[in-house]
């Protein structure tokens, strides 16, 4: 069930395919979840995050080992949160209920409306996707005009000739 995909918003940020040694770090399992945006730093996700309830997953340095760790980042009552992912004898836990994949605790916080942060009654609403290059709107328009910029040129060149023609 990938019910957490249901309603989510694509970020406007590029994002490469997730690379090799991140699907490695972090398991087929995240890597490949549109709503795992890899090592995205805290100020990007801020930017990400428009709307209270939107929210995504990224890894981030934890600050007193340096080592990557999952993070939840989210909006709620018009602030930014990041709240760290723990993964405890093979379950992964925001605050408090454990699972066993992040895929199932995003769905039970966001299908059973549960909060994820006891403090601030966070709720997750709506995942922010991240895009690949293959499905930007930056490189669509190059890939249109590929496609058809020949033809159209040709038809431009033709009409011009007409007018020119009648002149």
């Amino acid at each position: 069930m990938n019910s957490s995909v249901s309603s989510c918003v694509v970020s406007k940020e590029m994002m490469s395919v997730t690379s090799e040694s991140t699907r490695r770090l972090v398991g087929p399992d995240v890597a490949e979840k549109p709503w795992f945006h890899q090592k995205l730093s805290k100020n990007k996700a801020n930017d990400l995050l428009q709307l209270d309830g939107q929210y995504l997953v990224r890894l981030g340095r934890d600050r007193a080992d340096g080592a990557l760790k999952f993070i939840l980042s989210l909006r709620w009552n018009g602030t930014h949160l990041h709240i760290r992912i723990r993964r405890r004898n093979g379950l992964y836990s925001a605050d408090g209920a454990q699972f066993q994949t992040i895929q199932e605790m995003l769905d039970f916080h966001k299908n059973k409306q549960k909060t994820v942060s006891r403090k601030t009654g966070a709720m997750l609403y709506e995942a922010v996707i991240r895009r690949s290059p293959k499905n930007s709107p930056k490189l669509l328009v190059p890939m249109i005009f590929q496609l058809f910029g020949v033809g159209l040129f040709a038809f431009a060149l033709y009409l011009s000739a007409i007018f020119k023609s009648k002149q």
